[in-house]
C-alpha cells in the first residue's frame, strides 16, 4: 500500500469471531481448538467474550510443529473456520466441527 493510499474501516463492528489455540494434548499431541468469541463493545477497543467451543482436533505434534500435515488435514482445519466465520456472519446458531481424534 502506497503512502497516500487510506484504509477504509467498515462502519459495523464484528459481531463475532473464532479464536484458534494449540494445547499439550498428551505425550506427542496436540490439540488445535476453535472457540466462539462475542464483540463486547468497548471505548476505542474492540473486546471479546468466550461463548463455546465449536471444534477441536488432535495432531500428531511433530507433524504440526513442522508444517508436515496432509492437504486434507491443512484443508480440513481452513474448512472448519471458514464454516464458523460464514455461519456466524449469517447469524446462524453454533454447529459441530471436525471430529476430535
Amino acid at each position: 500500500m502506497s503512502t497516500q493510499e487510506t484504509v477504509q474501516f467498515f462502519p459495523q463492528e464484528p459481531n463475532g469471531g473464532v479464536v484458534a489455540t494449540l494445547r499439550h494434548a498428551g505425550p506427542g499431541r496436540v490439540r488445535l481448538t476453535f472457540d466462539d468469541v462475542s464483540h463486547q463493545p468497548g471505548v476505542g477497543t474492540i473486546a471479546w467474550r468466550h461463548e463455546s467451543l465449536f471444534t477441536h482436533k488432535d495432531f500428531d505434534a511433530e507433524s504440526f510443529r513442522s508444517l508436515k500435515l496432509s492437504r486434507d488435514e491443512l484443508a480440513l482445519i481452513g474448512e472448519n473456520l471458514l464454516i464458523r466465520l460464514v455461519a456466524q456472519l449469517e447469524g446462524k446458531p453454533i454447529g459441530r466441527g471436525y471430529e476430535s481424534t
